[in-house]
């Protein structure tokens, strides 16, 4: 599946995907011998500005025109965001691609932003509210910045709503967030976990942050928390950042690291 997620953002979006970006991708859609997916629910989590919304947008891309060709049946799709906005930006680097080129058809909406494609897939634009996912059935979920998600909306919500499709995906994607982050800090506990016991499951965990004994001020650690680093991303951006007197939001920004909060009275250090 990952060579045709790489040829769509290719051809439909112009980027080449970063060699992260397809480790990632390639993880979350490894497949079995009957083309089911391995894994059920995804996190990725990386630094700021690395380059997640192009491969969620190269994903759902991919899903919403492939799959239905490998599955025989039409898609469901839904993605979601901590905020509509920022769940509706994704919409708008999309759906007109999907328009043009492969005769979509749109709802402007917004908060009702959606996609009908000719064979019948369909994609949804929502906020990650209480409602989220409720009396949806859905084959892919793309779940923009989980660390503002609650639990009760992807437990309650996101989760029961691909109870009944064969072979679903859950694909998170985030930065680091606060204690504030239960959500994102329950699966992301569940990854390291599995890692540390090497126990295989239908969970896929990718994280690119520095070692724990690594200063987050030493500039060869920033490289472990920014994959896009030389390509998209440079040093002397990352030195700006860490000038920022708010070292609470350079931790988790440019260094994807957890903090307790990012409304402290008293900064991190």
């Amino acid at each position: 599946f990952i060579d045709g997620v790489r040829e769509f953002a290719g051809q439909y979006l112009n980027v080449e995907l970063m060699d992260w970006q397809v480790r990632a991708l390639q993880g979350q859609l490894l497949f079995d011998d009957e083309q089911d997916l391995v894994n059920r629910v995804s996190l990725v989590s990386t630094a700021r500005q690395n380059g997640k919304t192009v491969a969620l947008t190269a994903l759902v891309g991919w899903w919403l025109t492939e799959m239905p060709k490998h599955r025989g049946l039409p898609q469901t799709v839904l993605s979601t965001a901590h905020r509509l906005d920022l769940a509706v930006m994704l919409y708008d680097k999309l759906a007109d691609i999907l328009e043009l080129r492969f005769g979509a058809k749109l709802m402007r909406s917004y908060g009702r932003n959606q996609v009908t494609m000719p064979d019948g897939s369909k994609w949804f634009i929502r906020a990650a509210n209480s409602s989220v996912g409720h009396g949806m059935s859905c084959d892919l979920i793309v779940a923009d910045e989980i660390w503002d998600i609650g639990s009760t909306v992807i437990d309650g919500g996101l989760l029961p709503a691909q109870r009944a499709r064969r072979s679903p995906l859950l694909s998170a994607w985030s930065t680091a967030g606060t204690e504030a982050s239960t959500a994102m800090l329950k699966w992301r506990e569940q990854g390291l976990r599995a890692i540390d016991t090497s126990h295989t499951s239908s969970f896929y965990f990718a994280e690119w942050s520095p070692p724990p004994d690594m200063s987050p001020l030493d500039p060869a650690s920033w490289a472990w928390s920014n994959p896009a680093l030389g390509t998209t991303l440079t040093m002397k951006t990352i030195e700006a950042e860490s000038e920022n007197p708010d070292r609470a939001s350079f931790l988790r920004a440019s260094c994807n690291l957890w903090v307790a909060s990012d409304r402290a009275w008293i900064q991190p250090g």
